[in-house]
């Protein structure tokens, strides 16, 4: 059995294979083990999956998971748009094959809970580092970083 997925790290995609069979596994991963948002799309049904990977802390959103998630949703979203133009050129007979980009997306959260909301330590930091604008400006920019999930074109 073969799977693919591909895991957003630090505004890069990386790309892990595991096989298995009844006699032997092995995995193969060209990124640290410790990927705080995991993406993956069934390439036959099109449903994309967001994993939420930071099970220990219940996957309480960082700054770094934030701007991780909000970056992905936006591939996703382009993704989208350029696989509706490849679906509409093969309707019109210009097109080379079906379009590509995830059609639903499903958000999950690894272990226990989905998510906690956000870290505690972050929001310690942000009440004792910054004045009131960058306070305002911070929590904001960690709230919007996930209801970007909203702007999509496709059923969450």
């Amino acid at each position: 059995i073969e799977m693919t997925n591909t895991t957003y790290n630090n505004n890069r995609y990386c790309t892990t294979t595991t096989s298995s069979s009844p006699s032997s596994s092995s995995s193969s991963s060209s990124v640290a083990d410790v990927a705080e948002v995991e993406y993956s799309v069934d390439g036959a049904s099109r449903v994309g999956v967001i994993t939420l990977n930071a099970p220990r802390r219940r996957n309480a959103f960082t700054e770094t998971m934030a701007k991780q998630f909000k970056n992905l949703v936006y591939t996703i979203q382009a993704d989208y748009i350029k696989g509706r133009q490849e679906e509409e050129e093969e309707e019109e007979g210009k097109g080379k094959g079906k379009g590509g980009g995830p059609r639903a997306l499903v958000l999950r959260g690894k272990g226990k809970s989905f998510c906690a909301g956000a870290h505690l330590g972050l929001l310690n930091d942000i009440a004792t580092q910054d004045d009131i604008e960058g306070n305002a400006r911070r929590l904001t920019e960690l709230y919007s970083s996930f209801l970007c999930i909203r702007k999509l074109d496709i059923p969450v």
